[in-house]
């Protein structure tokens, strides 16, 4: 895949766009600019892209926060790359990361996710989750459609599937170890009954807070090594520039990111980096909600 890269001039003194055009990358750095020519210089991004044959990127911290710019970007059918397709790409791996910090098997803990949109790339996420955990449970607007999915899992290979909608405030998810957040908003969750020492992983939305007893943990971004340290960019969008590939399955794209001399090499919460002591405080409840669930 072929991709630009693009970020702003630390420095004021640079006054023209710099190109530089490597394999299938392209780097494009602007000079400092200030908000009201946002629209300049994205319709000038535009038409470097498509004289280079790009239309996907990756927009530096700076650039990602500015909404005029990246509007501008979409409007000529760009794709911004964010990095929450490789994220979600690496959910089972996450899962199997922190059960081995807090030395809890995989196969012994329960997930729900919280999943909206029926999509083949969600789908094939249940699928895969299902496949290595103890038990799953969906909960979604999509109720019919996913029930569908659940009564395959059962049939194919014996995998249990509890569906729920999305509407109902449930106890049903208050034994579970982790909550994949897919897609719902923050105000959608404060409205479930989260288990108070769970371990909620968000994908496409920043969750800030849940319930007022709350006591887990929140994962709301990676940090990937890519063989050096990365300033003003999400590593998980420079990662899957590199290595996703919108055409294979999680399985697939997982172990490509596995067979590549990048890492994860932390989980990022609201107040920065999570310490596996802070884990491994929360894994002690694993064990026994485990046996409660047997």
């Amino acid at each position: 895949m072929s991709y630009a890269i693009i970020e702003c001039e630390s420095r004021k003194i640079f006054k023209n766009i710099s190109i530089e055009e490597v394999f299938d990358e392209v780097h494009i750095k602007i000079p400092k600019f200030k908000n009201k020519k946002s629209q300049k210089y994205a319709k000038k991004i535009n038409k470097i892209l498509k004289k280079h044959k790009v239309s996907n990127v990756v927009l530096s911290n700076e650039l990602m926060e500015n909404e005029v710019f990246k509007n501008v970007i979409y409007m000529q059918n760009n794709y911004i790359i964010t990095g929450n397709k490789l994220y979600q790409s690496l959910l089972r791996k996450v899962l199997e990361d922190i059960c081995s910090i807090v030395e809890v098997p995989l196969q012994t803990v329960s997930v729900a996710i919280l999943c909206n949109e029926f999509s083949i790339e969600n789908l094939d996420l249940v699928k895969y989750i299902s496949q290595s955990v103890k038990q799953v449970t969906i909960m979604s607007e999509n109720k019919e459609k996913f029930e569908n999915i659940a009564l395959e899992l059962m049939s194919e290979a014996g995998i249990p599937l509890t569906v729920l909608e999305n509407k109902t405030r449930t106890s049903a998810i208050g034994r579970t170890n982790f909550i994949i957040n897919v897609d719902y908003g923050e105000e959608e969750i404060k409205k479930l009954i989260i288990p108070k020492d769970a371990i909620v992983i968000s994908v496409r939305k920043k969750i800030t807070e849940l319930r007022k007893n709350f006591n887990g943990i929140i994962i709301n971004d990676l940090n990937i090594y890519l063989g050096k340290e990365i300033q003003n960019f999400r590593t998980l969008a420079l990662c899957e520039a590199y290595v996703y590939d919108y055409k294979r399955r999680n399985q697939e794209n997982e172990k490509k990111f596995e067979r590549s001399e990048y890492k994860i090499n932390a989980y990022i919460g609201n107040n920065g980096i999570i310490s596996e002591e802070e884990f491994k405080k929360i894994g002690k409840t694993f064990a026994k909600k485990s046996k409660n669930n047997t």
